[in-house]
């Protein structure tokens, strides 16, 4: 249960507070079903995205259309798929396990190369994140070595 739990935190997190954005319909573009997030050609254009340094252009607002898709409600823009996984890799390889909590040593999202009103939502879910770990029984908490590598592989599962 407590792998279950970050995976899905982790998964969901940039997604809580955007569920009263607007959606906007997809244009003609190359289209992705979720079933289809984990293609070996989409990982590629993630990895060389990431290589690159280039900003990913995500805003706060896209997240109704990104939730949709992951929920596999409709399939998302290429572009849109490669962007979320890059900002969800460049977001949690900044994070790391202090104090058993989740700290994101990150000042900026122009420092990891993502918009600042995402960085900003994920940094307030993050510190949701760590008052809901807090509030756990003792014997359902994560110990932080236990924290520490069930983050890192959700961040190496990014770009697999």
């Amino acid at each position: 249960m407590k792998k279950i739990f970050l995976s899905s935190v982790i998964s969901t997190l940039l997604l809580l507070s955007a569920c009263n954005n607007t959606l906007t319909e997809p244009r003609s573009f190359s289209l992705v079903k979720k079933e289809n997030l984990r293609d070996p050609s989409l990982t590629k254009k993630v990895k060389a995205k990431i290589e690159k340094d280039e900003f990913v252009d995500l805003k706060v607002d896209d997240f109704k259309e990104i939730q949709a898709y992951l929920a596999g409600e409709r399939p998302i823009e290429e572009k849109h798929a490669v962007d979320f996984r890059v900002l969800m890799y460049r977001f949690y390889s900044q994070v790391k396990v202090e104090g058993g909590n989740l700290v994101c040593s990150a000042r900026s999202g122009s420092e990891i190369g993502i918009s600042e009103d995402v960085f900003q939502l994920y940094k307030a879910e993050l510190s949701r994140l760590n008052d809901d770990i807090t509030k756990m029984k003792e014997g359902d908490r994560l110990d932080e070595e236990t924290l520490r590598k069930n983050l890192e592989e959700q961040v190496k599962q990014l770009i697999e």
